[in-house]
């Protein structure tokens, strides 16, 4: 293992791929690329990613976060493109999203 400090002020190209929602609750704020993995943070009900300063880009694959009935990006002005696959957040009512950089939706 191999352990380093950031600050809030460090900028990292750091992709993550999340597989459950305990690694998601608990992965640092300073990413810069997250993807849900297929088929997994289904007993989410609520996901804010606005502690993400630096993300660049979301992807949700396959069948991901289908409880979230909140979803929050406000603030994430790095932000160019979101990705969600068929069969995933199928139970959204509600999306907040602000940026200034959006770029790509698909």
């Amino acid at each position: 293992m191999i352990r380093f400090s950031i600050d809030d002020s460090s900028v990292v190209d750091w992709r993550v791929s999340i597989d459950s929602s305990a690694r998601l609750l608990s992965v640092p704020g300073v990413i810069s690329d997250l993807k849900i993995v297929k088929n997994s943070c289904n007993e989410l009900n609520e996901l804010n990613l606005s502690r993400f300063d630096n993300l660049r880009s979301f992807e949700v694959e396959s069948n991901a976060l289908n409880s979230v009935k909140n979803l929050t990006m406000n603030g994430l002005n790095e932000l160019k493109s979101i990705e969600i696959e068929n069969g995933s957040l199928n139970g959204v009512e509600k999306v907040g999203i602000g940026s200034d950089s959006l770029n790509s939706l698909s």
